[in-house]
């Protein structure tokens, strides 16, 4: 995780095109547009529930209404279809209490949208400037057309929030993306910014310097209750409502971490570096409340520090050293207080994507149909991080994945979230491998996971060439525990995953006796 600087709520929306001073008044019909993360948001302990109470709180004589029109799976283009068939139908989308046609067939006051995960999770567009640009204009005729209907005084666009906590991960990069089309929008249109997806990250750099496994998100899409605190706080910020942000902030914060506690915090970032590499650079930030106490880090054999050093409160340091062992562990530690720094093996994977024709009718995919001349050799763990094309003029892409606190499935050496590898599009493929060098032959048990809230793949896994499991990846009971045996000296643990839309994260993880014996590589062995 790249560690922005932890900012005030004074300056959570700085640079953004928030109001100055409040755009409410106390009797305004509040409407907010959005996907499940605004159904979500409904109720008295999502962040819709926690702006009603804020404005109550600040605003006693005030009589806002607040309504959350949330869809599931929902973006703009889907939005634009229900703004269309809500104008003669009756439209029910995730609170069943709101209809969409009444709700948007009176006036509302204010209309805050916040719109775009969905068009990046599934997703419905490119890492290009022309989708990006498409996606503007295709939201500036979804307002324009809710105008239309609502008369508001005020339209706000919130920015989209984050898709993992992973800043430097494709798919944030791609929000950011959007995030600037929504600042294009509110230039030219008077709409107001209003900066959620910062505040979430605001927040979360803060809840890591007193936990390592603070999160904002629960399923690294939708919020937990640090996120929808976040969102509410980064609402009400925008719209020039200071004083009900600072209540939430003041009320609700506290209750995220405790401050007074002697703890040692930590952050990680896998620095870039070339697939073909054995050893691996680190950025460790490190957060010391231990009083009157000097930091220091202990590392494993044959690791050092390039960069940076311990000793104060709170610092930076550059390490590195060779991943060989399912956990690495380096251990931070300041008096009677100390730590561990689990750094798990990477995987190497390469990605592309092989077409549609494999999948049956978009829910089926059939293994048999889809095998590739490539796949034998592949199983083996032979041509990993060479040039395969599955497509002409189509290569794999090759990049060492890293579990990370950050993505789906966290430090859990056998995580893999291929948002953290590539904005992946619907009907890529993944390959990867890990070697394995054992002392001895044993069985292990190869545990397989599902992780994510959608996730629709089909995962295959092999040891030596041999299949051992193959299944879709959808749902708890599709994947389970599965025996394999370790021959002495160095086994391939390869996957091919075959990935349909939405999440894309699944695990395969390694249980059994004497782990730390193992030796693990992601290049084959010589």
């Amino acid at each position: 995780m790249k560690l922005f600087p932890v900012l005030s709520l004074a300056l959570f929306t700085s640079g953004f095109l928030q109001a100055e001073t409040s755009v409410l008044q106390p009797n305004d019909r509040i409407v907010f547009v959005g996907d499940s993360i605004t159904g979500q948001g409904a109720g008295t302990t999502g962040w819709a529930g926690l702006i009603g109470e804020a404005l109550k709180a600040t605003h006693p004589d005030g009589n806002f209404t607040i309504i959350s029109l949330g869809g599931s799976g929902q973006g703009v283009g889907s939005w634009q279809n229900i703004e269309k068939k809500s104008r003669a139908e009756s439209v029910i989308l995730d609170v069943k209490t709101l209809d969409v046609k009444t709700e948007l067939g009176q006036p509302a006051n204010v209309v805050i949208s916040m719109l775009g995960m969905n068009d990046i999770l599934f997703p419905r567009m490119r890492m290009t400037p022309e989708d990006y640009a498409k996606w503007g204009a295709s939201y500036l005729e979804l307002i324009n057309a809710i105008k239309e209907r609502t008369k508001p005084r005020v339209v706000a666009l919130a920015t989209p929030t984050m898709c993992t906590e992973d800043p430097a991960a494709p798919k944030n990069v791609a929000m950011r993306e959007l995030h600037n089309q929504i600042t294009t929008l509110a230039k030219s249109e008077g709409f107001t910014v209003l900066p959620t997806y910062e505040t979430m990250q605001s927040l979360l750099n803060e809840g890591r310097g007193y936990t390592p496994d603070f999160h904002v998100t629960g399923d690294s899409v939708h919020p937990n209750a640090a996120g929808h605190l976040a969102i509410a706080i980064g609402m009400l910020k925008g719209l020039g409502e200071t004083s009900a942000a600072q209540y939430l902030y003041d009320k609700y914060s506290p209750k995220l971490w405790n401050k007074d506690s002697a703890t040692l915090s930590w952050t990680v970032e896998n620095l870039p570096g070339s697939p073909d590499a054995e050893s691996q650079q680190y950025r460790i930030h490190y957060f010391s409340h231990v009083v009157g106490e000097k930091v220091t880090l202990d590392l494993p054999e044959g690791w050092k520090i390039v960069s940076g050093q311990v000793g104060e409160p709170t610092g930076e340091v550059v390490v590195e050293g060779i991943p060989n062992r399912l956990v690495n562990p380096l251990i931070l530690k300041a008096g009677s207080q100390q730590t561990k720094i689990p750094l798990p093996a990477p995987w190497l994977i390469g990605t592309g994507n092989e077409g549609g024709g494999n999948w049956v009718q978009n829910t089926t995919y059939d293994p048999e149909k889809a095998k590739h001349e490539v796949d034998e050799a592949l199983s083996k763990g032979d041509g990993f991080g060479t040039p395969i094309e599955l497509k002409p003029g189509k290569p794999l892409v090759w990049k060492r994945h890293f579990a990370s606190p950050d993505l789906a499935g966290g430090i859990s050496p056998g995580a893999i979230d291929m948002a953290g590898v590539t904005f992946y599009q619907t009907f890529d493929v993944g390959y990867g491998a890990r070697w394995i060098q054992s002392p001895t032959a044993r069985p292990l048990t190869l545990r397989v996971r599902s992780m994510g809230f959608a996730n629709g793949s089909y995962l295959t896994i092999w040891l030596n060439g041999e299949k051992v499991f193959g299944n879709h990846i959808k749902t708890a009971k599709d994947v389970g525990d599965v025996t394999i045996q370790l021959k002495a000296g160095w086994n391939a643990l390869v996957f091919k995953s075959n990935h349909l839309q939405t999440q894309w994260q699944f695990a395969i993880d390694l249980e059994g006796d004497n782990l730390n014996e193992l030796t693990l590589s992601t290049h084959p062995p010589k």
